[in-house]
């Protein structure tokens, strides 16, 4: 994926798997390519895509996801990560909407700002597939969060550290 250098405040994702995308008429590559540009996505008549507005990670939760692995990693990434999410149908046995999951809570982490409920993960209960491309768009869309003000290599004040 291909995103800007410069800090993304947000971003509102359509997973490949969302069954409102018109397949035939979208380029799902594209879309991902150019930073989730939903001009290259289709969907079809009288389908609504479920969204997940994400967000960039801060230094600290970068470097807490960092001492994880596994499933643990993608959890962090996405409780760090994920801001709202809109139009995720809840299906009974037979397949019929009865609802949809409600807006994340939040909770304050000490040093890492706030962060999805774990009581909220638990309910919303999202598939393994979608919490892993959430994860890693979440990551990608984090690598630009460094808190660089100068270009690597640039020498501060007088080259001298300390």
């Amino acid at each position: 994926m291909a995103l800007s250098k410069k800090r993304i405040s947000s971003l509102r994702y359509i997973d490949a798997t969302d069954g409102a995308i018109d397949v035939t008429k979208s380029s799902y590559d594209r879309y991902i390519d150019e930073g989730c540009n939903d001009k290259h996505l289709a969907f079809l008549p009288d389908e609504e895509p479920t969204v997940f507005v994400l967000e960039p990670l801060t230094f600290q939760q970068r470097q807490r996801c960092n001492d994880l692995d596994g499933r643990e990693q993608v959890l962090m990434l996405v409780r760090c990560g994920l801001r709202a999410v809109e139009n995720f149908p809840i299906e009974d046995e037979a397949g019929a909407t009865t609802g949809y999951i409600p807006a994340p809570s939040y909770k304050a982490a000490s040093g890492y700002g706030k962060i999805v409920s774990q009581a909220w993960m638990n309910e919303a209960d999202l598939p393994d597939d979608i919490l892993s491309n959430i994860a890693a768009l979440i990551w990608q869309l984090s690598q630009g969060s460094f808190p660089l003000s100068r270009p690597f290599g640039a020498q501060y004040g007088g080259g001298q550290l300390g």
